[in-house]
């Protein structure tokens, strides 16, 4: 699934956390270029991890008690690009 449709597609049938809040932070990228572009992941206030993809932000988000990222209940902040900004 494209990471656009991924956040666009809802569905009321499956549950998420109910108004949750996740914040997508803008890219950072490395000074030194070891390490691959990033976008670090908060949910209700805390980071919980940093993200390189739409994948990436499923996990977490799965890891985070987040079962279902398409509800309708969570609403997905995008700071800095939207869903197919990753580096």
């Amino acid at each position: 699934m494209s990471v656009l449709a991924f956040t666009r597609r809802r569905s009321a049938n499956r549950p998420g956390r109910a108004g949750t809040d996740v914040i997508v932070h803008p890219v950072v990228h490395s000074i030194d270029g070891r390490t691959a572009p990033f976008r670090s992941i908060e949910l209700a206030g805390t980071v919980i991890g940093t993200a390189r993809c739409a994948r990436d932000f499923e996990r977490l988000c799965r890891a985070g008690g987040i079962s279902d990222v398409t509800a309708t209940e969570l609403r997905v902040h995008w700071r800095g690009g939207g869903p197919g900004h990753w580096g």
